[in-house]
């Protein structure tokens, strides 16, 4: 029978880890700057090792909310809690020098199970962008030098529940996501001078630092539509086919500006000024997505697919004079092999050998130029029993390699993701004689 107050507790739990998953930065890019920051990818442990495949993928034991349709696969007897983390290095090099950084966190947290016979359930949370910069930049205008660093802080995050419901069992399943959008996102800037900077003219004028503190609190409902529909080519082998739909959604963004002028005097620090402190509601948009794909499975031990998704941020407002929104691509192929899924003693020819690529180009134009993004996965499926069950430790690893059209910073990655998918068998009914 349904162990309830398992279940309820374990709500709870995911619901209580929300807000403490997502808060660390993930990323130190100069271009999170610019929108909502770096869109993140929104795979799961096995996809996130097979270039981040999932809309045409349906793996019992796996749970992928890329497609909320693939939910209807888990059985009757099964529940899942999956959760990952997410560490990387990144190189930046802008043709002089090159920085090297290190970032990690949190990646997803989910959970699925069977609610009613062809109906499967999933609540999790995953994130949707991260912000993360630090940068200065040095000027001279009219013998007067100034400093002026740019930092930016935040991630948006989205909390979500799921059905997959099977239409024609075996065949072709439809599901729903609906959930809540939330995160705050922080840039700022903060300018100095020399105490006292010489003019053109040989006079000394006192210069003031400044700082503006910007902070968007953002918040609001979305929700996805997603279908599957498989092919059986014989007893062992077979196609799926899927889609994805959400519609450009608004969300409502407290907006927040503070700037303050300071006056340093030896070792203490006064406010000269402090005006411009504004607070308004700023009406922001999510993009109309689209996503297809396809996986072909032979023989109940290789899996291939692709992907292709759309958003059409073109149509998405933001306010800004350095850069504007352009439609985003991505094409993502994978893969995954096991020796022989059935074997009892040999470890090894049980274990997911994963591998993938993927491409995709940026939704911001930095004064006329794209930034274009190419990545190579590869990852293992360990398998590993609880109680009657398996379950998997899933390792991936990606070099991501960020190539702008113009001359402007180059960025390379090496990513690192842990992930355990935990497997338990909370729906069986025992009968005693």
């Amino acid at each position: 029978m349904l162990t309830y107050k398992r279940l309820f507790s374990s709500f709870f739990f995911l619901l209580m880890c929300v807000p403490m998953a997502f808060t660390q930065n993930n990323t130190n890019s100069p271009y999170t700057r610019y929108g909502y920051g770096k869109i993140a990818d929104q795979s799961y442990g096995q996809s996130l090792a097979m270039g981040g495949i999932g809309y045409g993928l349906r793996t019992p034991g796996q749970i992928n909310s890329l497609n909320p349709a693939s939910y209807s696969t888990v059985d009757s007897l099964t529940f899942l809690f999956d959760f990952g983390l997410m560490g990387e290095i990144s190189w930046m090099n802008d043709g002089n020098s090159t920085q090297r950084d290190y970032n990690g966190n949190i990646s997803y947290l989910a959970m699925q199970f069977r609610l009613m016979k062809q109906l499967g359930m999933s609540l999790g949370a995953r994130p949707y962008s991260y912000v993360g910069y630090n940068y200065g930049v040095q000027e001279t205008i009219k013998d007067t030098y100034s400093q002026t660093i740019y930092q930016g802080t935040g991630s948006l995050t989205q909390a979500y529940v799921g059905l997959g419901y099977e239409l024609i069992k075996k065949r072709l399943s439809i599901g729903a996501n609906v959930g809540f959008t939330f995160g705050n996102i922080n840039r700022d800037i903060y300018l100095t001078f020399p105490e006292y900077s010489t003019t053109s003219t040989g006079t000394q004028t006192k210069a003031y630092p400044v700082t503006q503190l910007a902070t968007i609190n953002a918040h609001d409902f979305f929700w996805e539509v997603g279908a599957q529909y498989t092919h059986p080519l014989n007893d062992k082998d077979r196609i799926t086919v899927g889609a994805l739909f959400s519609p450009k959604e608004k969300f409502s963004a407290g907006n927040s500006i503070t700037r303050t002028i300071y006056d340093y005097t030896g070792s203490s620090t006064s406010t000269i000024e402090e005006s411009d402190v504004t607070s308004f509601d700023q009406e922001l948009y999510m993009p109309m997505n689209i996503g297809v794909g396809f996986s072909y499975v032979k023989n109940n031990n290789l899996t291939l697919g692709a992907d292709f998704q759309y958003q059409a941020w073109s149509k998405v407002p933001y306010p800004s004079e350095n850069y504007k929104f352009k439609d985003r691509f991505k094409y993502s192929i994978g893969g995954e092999y096991v020796p022989n899924p059935y074997s009892l003693r040999n470890f090894w020819k049980k274990t997911r050998y994963r591998f993938g690529a993927y491409y995709s180009d940026s939704y911001v134009d930095i004064k006329g130029s794209g930034i274009n993004e190419y990545g190579a996965t590869v990852g293992l499926g360990l398998p590993f029993m609880i109680g009657r069950r398996e379950s998997f430790l899933n390792i991936g690893a990606g070099y991501i390699r960020i190539v702008p059209e113009k001359n402007l910073i180059k960025e390379q990655y090496f990513q690192l993701t842990v992930g355990m998918t935990f497997s338990e068998l909370w729906f069986y009914k025992r009968k005693f004689e």
